[in-house]
């Protein structure tokens, strides 16, 4: 008996929705292991092959070391593709071929058990089991290569190749109690038992034959970085070769011959594929790399950041910090360019703190795609609200207006699980975070990002619980020698260590970096780039940075009416004669609806303009770029205008103000803030020759403002307010420093401050709770982030308590725990019987919901609920459910509002939720009643 010839009876897929349909085990395996070999040729970066290689090299001394070194890339190719061959052996088992299909009739059933009894395995048709459940086929896999004694770093990927490897080696030993799953009888001398046996052994000797290995003793043992990519390879490969899009089910009683079984291959890889590896090619010096890819020449920044990325030898983490304004982006784009060809990455990934930030910048990254590659590249806008940006919708659907575009989108990285497998990919930071969350597939997520440059933008903007994961991600990222950007005005010298040691420690386990080397890289300088060249940190500050921007620093007191910034809004306005730009921001969306509100009543509502995070989605891009065409760059500006926000204003919005007042907040959000005041090279009205800063709500009691207490705490509050009351003014070049002195324990500039000893007090009891919630942090991600990669030896318990996660709002909620929970709807408007979209109330749009352009405009209207609304968010989504069920149930019919959540509010723009009214106002958001502004405006 042929044991091979054998399988092609053996079915791997079976369907009878539009006749019997099939693929036999022999084909499915055949169809990996051609997806497997050409997305090593075609896909895997040459900086991945180096893991891969390395691995085989450092872990197999014992093994003929001529061959290796002669022929390292075959063998580990050859390894990817015995993997793929044996991947699904365990299909070749009893428990596995007698199971009914989830979509086959019993007639097809009966069909494919007869073909397997009659190529000498007889009586499946009449077997029970009596716990088929305990033995999946990548349980029973595993158990079957263990057997064969197949190294477990292999093992364990043939076991994880549904997403989740096993938590214990348990889960595989305890298959001896169901021998009869894996061998039909117990007896292990019986002939029955043989005949499997002989089968499994077959399969990994045509494995062996395949992928060029004498024996199993020759398979290499892998490090788990390789076993990591190689899970995601194979997960990959083994989705592509099941889609039958690309690779049909064929009729049950055709066979193909050997000829269609080649062609099969390439027609299907032909249909997947649409571009090849990125090769980079940076030009040699600053001046024509800015030019050919932005048409500008470079600032002394820049070139100075390309020179010292030009010259490391072993790049890993590169951290620029510089005041906005100076081209962090361009740089971090060249920087990638030059790092991707020194390291052999194949894609980028950039990723900021928000949507908003993330459309803002895409089409940028676009621009300079399209200037960087000569082929076809696919890119990816990575959100949850992607699909609705019109630059990605235009490219995903090969909307091309010159007809010559180099740049597209491939529909099988849509997915939530595959779109990091993309080559190109702008999204949130969520994305990146996640790639040290336990949840299942996440070595699909590892393969994505381990062959790209990952740029992180505003990396001051995450909080102490969003650093753990973030830290754990480049442990990993410095594991995988992959190159990683960081982008800020400017860091806490604790902070930077951190990164840069969070780094090193993946990429050099075993090397010990020094107090003293570490100490090098918390200097003063500014603007500063911290890098590591090999195992060492370093810092550059050798910039001919003159910056003499000073910015007046003013205090005002909090008063419930705002009369004092109002007051003295006034006494500016008589200064100038009636002109100005005023900018407000406040730390919470109540206040900047309440400040909002008296100002519209002071100063009339074509006067100010609000913008905030509780606004419908689709008015706050318009509010965004309306504020983009009067106070933008290179624009005509009104004579007056006020605009009052929240933290929103200080994310990546290029717009300028005449004079700014703030809220007190932490004081790299507060230098943050302060960079949108004076932003741009303009003649000012009389009176604002001068940029000035006014701080409101500083206490000398260390009392501040509830809303600002719980969005920030008071001791950053507290040690921010002494830092700035100590300063006559902010100068640019001073701004690591005042960072420092707030951030950095210990610091003794701080220290030199003087302070009464009851206000000194109360900020160390302040720093005590600081700490506290810190450790509470850490905790709360301890229990479902990654382990660092030196403690697994293979993928047996890598993601151990791992996160059921089954939405992207799922995923941004465990990442971003320390901001709250929070529920988003689409917001649509009574109109007559039906309903309409919000701003625009003269059409029903309820009966054209299957159109897509109007669902694509209804998905549009996302809104987030007040935080009043997650107190009891169970009883909230209830609610919602059951309304949604009543009144909006054709929504789940659209692609686009499928799993949406939906409210209409009535002709006053009113909707009940939980016993409490809401209302939405096109000037002020959404207004909870009960607050100030309820029924305003």
């Amino acid at each position: 008996m042929n044991s091979i010839n054998v399988l092609k009876n053996f079915w791997a897929k079976k369907n009878s929705k539009k006749g019997f349909k099939w693929l036999s085990l022999y084909q499915h395996l055949t169809d990996t292991v051609c997806v497997a070999d050409r997305l090593w040729e075609r896909y895997i970066s040459p900086g991945q092959k180096k893991i891969i290689i390395d691995s085989i090299k450092n872990h197999n001394f014992d093994k003929n070391e001529v061959f290796l070194r002669d022929q390292e890339e075959d063998i580990a190719k050859g390894l990817v593709k015995f993997i793929a061959a044996v991947h699904d052996i365990a299909k070749a088992t009893p428990v596995f071929v007698i199971q009914p299909g989830y979509s086959s009739s019993p007639d097809l059933d009966k069909i494919l058990i007869e073909k397997i009894e009659n190529s000498g395995f007889p009586d499946l048709h009449s077997l029970i089991l009596a716990s088929p459940g305990a033995s999946h086929h990548t349980v029973a896999g595993q158990y079957i290569l263990n057997r064969f004694e197949i190294n477990e770093s292999i093992a364990s990927i043939v076991g994880s190749h549904h997403g989740k490897p096993l938590d214990q080696r348990k889960e595989y030993e305890n298959q001896e109690a169901y021998l009869c799953n894996i061998y039909q009888s117990e007896n292990k001398g019986s002939e029955v038992f043989k005949r499997w046996d002989n089968l499994h052994h077959s399969i990994i000797n045509q494995a062996l034959d395949i992928s060029g290995f004498k024996c199993i003793a020759e398979l290499p043992i892998l490090n788990i970085q390789s076993q990591v990519i190689l899970s995601g390879l194979i997960i990959m490969a083994d989705w592509i070769a099941s889609n039958d899009e690309y690779f049909p089910l064929v009729d049950i009683e055709y066979e193909l011959n050997e000829r269609e079984i080649s062609q099969r291959a390439e027609d299907g890889w032909r249909s997947w594929v649409t571009n090849d590896i990125w090769e980079p090619k940076c030009p040699a010096d600053s001046i024509s790399a800015y030019n050919s890819r932005f048409e500008f020449g470079p600032k002394e920044v820049q070139s100075k950041a390309f020179d010292v990325v030009n010259q490391c030898e072993d790049p890993g983490i590169v951290i620029f910090e510089a005041p906005m304004g100076l081209g962090k982006t361009a740089a971090a784009l060249i920087a990638a360019e030059q790092l991707a060809n020194k390291k052999g990455c194949g894609g980028l990934f950039f990723g900021l703190p928000t949507q908003a930030t993330s459309n803002g910048i895409f089409p940028r990254i676009i621009k300079w795609l399209e200037k960087t590659v000569d082929e076809n590249h696919s890119i990816r806008l990575q959100h949850g609200k992607a699909a609705l940006n019109p630059e990605f919708y235009r490219l995903s659907r090969n909307i091309d207006e010159d007809g010559e575009g180099s740049i597209f989108v491939n529909q099988w990285f849509a997915g939530r699980k595959t779109s990091a497998l993309d080559e190109f990919v702008v999204g949130t930071v969520d994305q990146f975070l996640l790639a040290s969350l336990k949840q299942k597939h996440l070595a699909l997520r590892h393969l994505g990002f381990s062959k790209k440059v990952v740029i992180i933008d505003e990396v001051h903007a995450y909080d102490a619980y969003m650093s753990q994961y973030l830290n754990r991600s480049l442990l990993w990222m410095g594991a995988y020698d992959i190159p990683v950007i960081l982008l800020s005005a400017t860091l806490p010298n604790e902070k930077r260590v951190e990164l840069i040691r969070s780094y090193l420690t993946g990429k050099y386990p075993n090397t010990r970096i020094t107090k003293d080397e570490f100490k090098e890289i918390s200097g003063e300088g500014y603007p500063i780039i911290t890098f590591s060249d090999g195992s060492k940190p370093k810092n550059f500050t050798d910039f001919n940075y003159k910056d003499q921007k000073e910015i007046l620093i003013e205090y005002i007191d909090n008063d419930d009416e705002f009369s004092n910034v109002f007051s003295e809004i006034d006494e500016l306005r008589r200064q100038s004669n009636s002109k100005g730009i005023f900018g407000i921001i406040v730390n919470t969306v109540r206040k900047a609806q309440s400040i909002g509100l008296k100002a519209c009543e002071l100063y009339g509502e074509e006067n100010v303009e609000i913008l905030h995070s509780g606004y419908i989605s689709d008015h706050r891009i318009k509010k965004e770029e309306y504020l983009m065409k009067i106070i933008g760059k290179d624009v005509d500006r009104p004579d007056f205008k006020i605009v009052i926000g929240t933290q929103v204003i200080e994310q990546s919005l290029d717009i300028d103000f005449d004079v700014l007042f703030t809220d007190l907040a932490p004081i790299d959000l507060v230098l943050q803030r302060a960079g949108r005041l004076h932003r741009h090279s303009i003649t000012r009205p009389k009176g604002f020759e001068n940029p000035t800063l006014y701080v409101i709500g500083c206490n000398d009691k260390l009392e501040f403002d509830k809303g600002s207490n719980a969005v920030y705490g008071e001791y950053l509050l507290s040690k921010t307010q002494t830092v700035l009351k100590s300063l006559d003014v902010i100068r640019y070049k001073d701004l690591h420093h005042y960072v420092s002195m707030v951030y950095d324990e210990d610091n003794e500039d701080f220290e030199k401050i003087r302070i009464d000893s009851t206000t000194k007090s109360e900020i160390e009891k302040q720093y005590v709770d600081f700490i506290e919630n810190i450790k509470d942090y850490k905790l709360r991600a301890h229990n479902f982030i990654l382990s660092q990669p030196k403690q697994n030896k293979n993928l047996i318990g890598w993601l151990k308590n791992s996160q059921k996660i089954n939405s992207e709002n799922d995923e941004r909620r465990q990442v971003r725990y320390s901001d709250g929970e929070t529920i988003s709807v689409l917001v649509v408007k009574k109109n007559g019987e039906g309903y309409g979209i919000v701003g625009n109330d003269s059409t029903d749009v309820s009966l054209k919901i299957s159109e897509q352009n109007i669902a694509k405009q209804i998905a549009r209207q996302s809104l987030n609920l007040p935080r009043y609304f997650t107190f009891n968010i169970q009883n909230t989504i209830d609610e919602l459910e059951s309304f949604n069920k009543e009144y909006l149930k054709e929504w789940q019919n659209q692609s686009f509002l499928k799993g949406e959540l939906g409210i209409i509010i009535d002709e006053c723009n009113e909707f009940e939720l939980c016993g409490k009214k809401i209302m939405y106002s096109e000037k002020l958001g959404i207004v909870v009643e009960g607050d100030s502004c309820y029924g305003k405006i």
